[in-house]
């Protein structure tokens, strides 16, 4: 049932310090967990937002993924599940998708385009085109692309003497303890 340029479940924490985009912190002690989907020219995302006092870098978290047939859900630590999507609802309705778009994934299950085989990807990644939400903020130096302009990473690499002071070593990095996945 996938028909998705872009079909992902993922958590994303940006490490920088002090990043604010429209008004908000997006820096290292917000965390995002959602899905991100759509074809090629209508890209959409859901996500729910946590905090930490610090930075989700100072110490291990245990993150858990609730994939099933009918909901999608985030645990952190001992805190109690959170929804993508929850039984009974349909993920492209939710996230917004007009009826032409949901007949993609019309023969797939509540969860389509997320109901077949995917692969975990952990990584850790800079600039790109969705991430940063334009006219962020970071350590007072305004964000140098536009999301999905042209020369978008070229404006991002021009800039970096900027953006590197913002990276330090060991807070830029990402540490995994361990994965384990158990099938339900």
């Amino acid at each position: 049932t996938t028909r998705c340029v872009v079909c992902a479940i993922g958590l994303m924490f940006r490490g920088n310090k002090n990043l604010q985009c429209k008004g908000q912190d997006f820096g290292s002690n917000h965390l995002e967990s959602g899905v991100v989907m759509g074809p090629e020219n209508d890209v959409r995302s859901r996500s729910i937002s946590s905090t930490v006092p610090d930075n989700w870098h100072d110490f291990f978290h245990t993150y858990t993924l609730y994939w099933r047939p009918d909901s999608i859900s985030f645990k952190i630590d001992n805190e109690q599940p959170q929804f993508i999507v929850s039984p009974g609802g349909k993920l492209c309705e939710i996230i917004g998708f007009h009826n032409d778009i949901c007949t993609l994934w019309g023969s797939g299950s509540r969860i389509a385009p997320f109901d077949t085989d995917f692969y975990i990807s952990l990584g850790l990644s800079s600039g790109n085109a969705r991430d940063f939400p334009d006219d962020c903020i970071n350590s007072g130096q305004p964000k140098p692309w536009r999301n999905l302009e042209l020369k978008a990473l070229l404006k991002f690499w021009q800039d970096k003497r900027n953006w590197s002071s913002t990276w330090s070593d060991e807070k830029s990095a990402m540490y995994v303890e361990y994965v384990r996945v158990t099938s339900l």
